[in-house]
């Protein structure tokens, strides 16, 4: 029984590192590669004043910082309002 119970302890910690280990063996270029296509999409959204494209990569609630400092926006409409009033 006691070494039923190691055995199920250790193969666990083993699975518990080989997962962690995975996770950590990410591909930087790919990773850096998909954040550059996403802001870039994002710009070229703002640029283009495309804003029902520009808030699918907004994350409600959304904290902008403005000559007021910081503000809370917790709503879609409220972060529209907000890219909409930008000069």
């Amino acid at each position: 029984m006691r070494t039923t119970i190691k055995t199920a302890i250790a193969a666990v910690m083993f699975l518990s590192i080989s997962i962690v280990v995975h996770a950590q063996t990410t591909d930087p270029v790919a990773d850096r590669n998909a954040a550059d296509s996403m802001m870039r999409d994002y710009f070229e959204a703002y640029s283009r004043g495309d804003m029902a494209l520009l808030m699918k990569f907004v994350h409600i609630p959304l904290t902008v910082m403005g000559p007021k400092g910081f503000r809370n926006l917790t709503t879609s409409d409220e972060a529209l309002d907000w890219y909409t009033s930008r000069p």
